[in-house]
């Protein structure tokens, strides 16, 4: 993390350059990968009013671990993937397919989901 925090007038400044690293599983084979990222942070927060931070500006030290933490999650996306041409998981059996191919029956793909409730004897 590079920044500086500065006061001007009735607000202060918050800059920042977060530089951080993301293990995440790969949204369609499930492998872990490391991602580096980086973000800016701006923020401009207000001296007399209350901040979303809970910042209290009478102390001696400003913690910004809330924004920083903020800009982290904001940061991670919901869906990542080792890359971008990943094939992720045979649906009948599991395997990854970026290393294997299954040589399985293909199923209908029209079939309900679900029709093979029909072959139970209720």
């Amino acid at each position: 993390m590079t920044g500086f925090i500065t006061r001007d007038g009735d607000y202060v400044l918050i800059e920042l350059n977060i530089y951080f690293t993301v293990d995440s599983e790969c949204s369609r084979c499930l492998k872990i990968s490391t991602n580096d990222k980086e973000t800016l942070i701006k923020e401009k927060i207000y001296l007399k009013n209350e901040n979303d931070y809970d910042i209290d500006f009478k102390e001696e030290t400003i913690d910004v671990h809330p924004i920083i933490s903020e800009k982290i999650i904001d940061n991670i996306s919901l869906i990542n993937l080792c890359k971008t041409d990943c094939n992720g998981l045979c649906v009948i059996c599991g395997l990854e397919q970026n290393t294997t191919v299954c040589k399985h029956e293909e199923k209908n793909l029209k079939e309900s989901p679900f029709s093979s409730l029909s072959e139970l004897d209720l």
